[in-house]
């Protein structure tokens, strides 16, 4: 009976011992495990970093060169302001006889309207706006100007809100930028209603209502192909964007209308070939790989 209780109770402790070997092995493997998987989040960490740093100097770059461009826009008003108003003594104030004519003396020079309107020049800025110096081209007044603006980018902002609405995250597979492996977002805007017409021609009535038939006219014809463009409301007009960021930090963008297509490649941001209403889309692929946020991709004033 002893025997039977001493091989019993060595049985428990082998038992016991093979147990604990098992689960400490169980341990350190899963140990070595984690230790790789820390190691080899550790290149991402720093591609993460790389990334994050070159995106604010790139802001930083692009504060300086907005701030110039801000300062020698003003420099430039300022001159204007200061040298090019005739008095009686100036002998440019009558127009030649032959037209155009250049003088090399004058701060001025003539030409006609209609040869004016030959011109190519894309009036608007992407929110609507008039371009830089434009009004001074106009001979608008800056409280004209600034109101005008005002009013079309609104315009612009209620076209962006609208498009926003009709943005769908599509799951299915895409081709727009063939065979290549990555993290991938997708997204489809909706062709329009009949909203986007309706803005168009608000936006068109706001420009003859600020300049008046005749410069309303010259901008109207140097803007249409942007008006075309930016207020498109054809009923196939549905455009996509997909963007795929590869392992080695790279990116593919693509984009797809009616009208053709597009695609670009390169490191870091990919901001800047996406309208801005729709890059909260795209943020996972900018910083982290959280799922697509709908609150993050709303439009934004």
């Amino acid at each position: 009976m002893r025997f039977t209780r001493i091989c019993v109770l060595l049985g428990v402790v082998v038992l016991a011992m093979f147990l604990w070997w098992q689960d400490a092995r169980g341990l350190s493997r899963r140990r070595a495990g984690l230790e790789a998987a820390a190691a080899g989040l550790l290149p991402l960490k720093a591609r993460i970093a790389e990334a994050l740093r070159a995106a604010e100097e790139e802001r930083l770059e692009r504060d300086v060169f907005r701030d110039r461009a801000r300062r020698d826009t003003l420099q430039v008003a300022a001159i204007h302001e200061r040298s090019h108003t005739p008095t009686a003594e100036d002998p440019w104030r009558q127009p030649p006889k032959v037209l155009p004519h250049w003088d090399p003396e004058s701060p001025f020079i003539w030409i006609a309207k209609d040869t004016l309107a030959a011109v190519p020049v894309t009036p608007f800025e992407r929110d609507g706006s008039l371009q830089t110096l434009l009004g001074g081209v106009l001979a608008l007044d800056p409280e004209t100007e600034a109101g005008l603006n005002r009013a079309l980018s609104g315009l612009v902002g209620e076209l962006r809100r609208a498009e926003s609405e009709r943005v769908v995250l599509r799951t299915d597979p895409v081709d727009l930028l063939g065979a290549i492996t990555g993290e991938q977002i997708t997204i489809e805007i909706g062709a329009p209603g009949s909203e986007v017409a309706q803005l168009r021609a608000a936006f068109e009535e706001q420009v003859r209502a600020g300049l008046g038939a005749s410069r309303a006219a010259l901008v109207l014809h140097w803007g249409a192909h942007w008006l075309d463009r930016t207020f498109d409301a054809g009923p196939d007009n549905s455009r996509v964007y997909t963007v795929v960021r590869l392992a080695d930090g790279t990116f593919r963008l693509g984009m797809r209308s009616r009208h053709g297509g597009m695609s670009a490649t390169g490191q870091g941001s990919f901001d800047d070939y996406l309208p801005e209403h729709l890059r909260g889309w795209f943020a996972p692929l900018r910083d982290g790989g959280r799922a697509p946020d709908p609150e993050a991709a709303s439009y934004q004033p």
